[in-house]
């Protein structure tokens, strides 16, 4: 961004930086309740809200000094929601194991909009046809479960357990120039004269289970295997599409997770370490071409499933003086399902199978050290970890947008309170992200579309990059509060 509102020759500079703001506000509130009953029986339960606001007004055309800067230059971006959400544990203990059971509740209403705008005066356009979209929706899930942890075989710990994932969410999208289009109102009308919607119900359900034994080898080693399933329901986006006119909707995504590993802990030395294999039954994806007579229009496609394979090794050292040592890694692949080929038929010609591409943004390798201190109340500690190489997609095209590699550092400062007053365990927090202010290439979106999967695109000067945001400080206070006993 630029300092300048205008260009040499009068004319307004897009990328003047006061065309670009980003204001981000959150809270997060939970309350825990914790009691417990004879014959072992206990129930906590915590309830919580958590809001989240992002809205952002920005330049839409950021081509540089030929870029235009007029009354609907601009857009006015909503993201807002308000989650309010309860988790309840039953619990009861014998010599045989302990019996879990409860349930997630939450309701969270959401308001997403895109308006276009003026970026001089922020005025929004009140055209529908300026109007990108504007939606309500409330998603509600609700959780129950139930598992068993059995101890009562020497050396073993079993568990398993399953839970019901159901979700529904009822959406309400207003006429707009872009997703669901004018829904009946004259190309002339304004949000005021013309107020059509539509509305859509979805109700999602799915049972995921898990399953986990450790086996303890000696009393400071232990080998362990896993099994779990989970959930993703379809996003809203689902029904942006022209009219909204959704027949059926998609059912939610479903990943399984198997993991096997072995933990060691020593006197001054924790090992473990881990390999695992994941399936992921992928959402569906969107494409929009920039040029040609289909752009503008979206289009809906399955990503095929993909499989994460990898190892990954952990270990923490105790160094002395109140210092220790963290170091992690992973080395793995995650790539897209290839497809079959097909034969000819009378209408259609033969195709042959298509190469396993890789997983957009999943790295082939991470690396973390991280070195502590700690000494009475103070606590500090520095981190730096690496992300290997990625690749981005391009539309419904896999693994064509190479992305490096990029380290990121973190510091940080506490002091706890500990003199055994009222006002015990406060602490003052102080974090440093991004340390050293890197602004490494995160992601890449090509001015220039490929024409298949692992064909290399060609940089380009218009093409958007997202780069690692800059370094943030961050003041913390927590106060902590430790009535005596009587």
């Amino acid at each position: 961004m630029q300092g300048n509102q205008f260009n040499a020759d009068g004319s307004y500079n897009a990328l003047y930086y006061r065309y670009y703001t980003y204001h981000v506000p959150t809270d997060f509130e939970i309350v825990t309740f914790d009691k417990r009953f004879g014959h072992s029986w206990r129930v906590v339960s915590k309830p919580y809200t958590y809001s989240y606001s992002n809205h952002q007004h920005y330049q839409n055309d950021q081509s540089g000094s030929t870029a235009t800067v007029n009354a609907t230059s601009g857009i006015n971006k909503m993201n807002q929601y308000n989650r309010v959400g309860q988790i309840t544990i039953l619990s009861a203990t014998s010599k045989w194991g302990v019996f879990r059971t409860g349930g997630w509740y939450e309701y969270t209403p959401t308001n997403r909009y895109q308006i276009k705008s003026d970026p001089r005066t922020w005025v929004d356009s009140n055209l529908i046809r300026n109007l990108k979209f504007h939606e309500n929706f409330v998603t509600q899930s609700a959780q129950p479960f139930a598992e068993y942890q059995l101890i009562a075989i020497p050396r073993w710990t079993i568990t398993a357990g399953i839970k019901d994932a159901y979700y529904n969410m009822w959406l309400k999208q207003w006429a707009d120039g872009k997703v669901v289009g004018a829904l009946g109102c004259p190309s002339t009308a304004t949000t005021a004269t013309c107020s059509n919607y539509v509305t859509h119900d979805a109700n999602y359900n799915s049972w995921p289970p898990s399953v986990e034994a450790n086996f303890r080898i000696r009393t400071n080693w232990s080998v362990y295997g896993q099994y779990g399933r989970g959930s993703i329901i379809p996003f809203s986006s689902v029904f942006d599409v022209t009219g909204a006119q959704v027949a059926v909707t998609p059912p939610p995504t479903v990943a399984s997770t198997y993991q096997g590993g072995t933990v060691l802990k020593l006197n001054r030395v924790s090992l473990d370490a881990d390999v695992y294999h994941i399936h992921f039954v992928n959402q569906y994806s969107s494409f929009t071409p920039s040029s040609g007579p289909d752009a503008g229009f979206s289009y809906y496609y399955a990503t095929p499933p993909s499989n994460t394979n990898g190892v990954e090794g952990e270990g923490n050292i105790a160094l002395g003086g109140g210092v220790g040592l963290f170091l992690n890694g992973t080395f793995g692949e995650a790539k897209y399902e290839p497809a079959a080929a097909t034969a000819a038929t009378g209408t259609t010609p033969a195709s042959s199978a298509s190469p396993a591409a890789w997983v957009a943004l999943a790295p082939h390798d991470t690396e973390s050290l991280g070195l502590t201190w700690q000494k009475k109340g103070w606590d500090l500690g520095f981190f730096n970890k690496r992300i290997g190489s990625r690749w981005e997609d391009d539309g419904p095209y896999h693994q064509t947008v190479p992305l490096d590699s990029w380290w990121m550092n973190n510091l940080f400062l506490n002091y706890t309170l500990r003199n055994g007053s009222k006002f015990d365990q406060s602490k003052i927090k102080l974090s440093i992200n991004n340390l050293f202010d890197n602004h490494n290439v995160a992601d890449i979106s090509p001015a220039n579309g490929t024409t298949g999967s692992l064909v290399p695109y060609t940089p380009n000067s218009l093409d958007t990059l997202q780069l690692l945001p800059g370094r943030a400080v961050m003041v913390t206070f927590q106060l902590g509060f430790s009535p005596r006993e009587r």
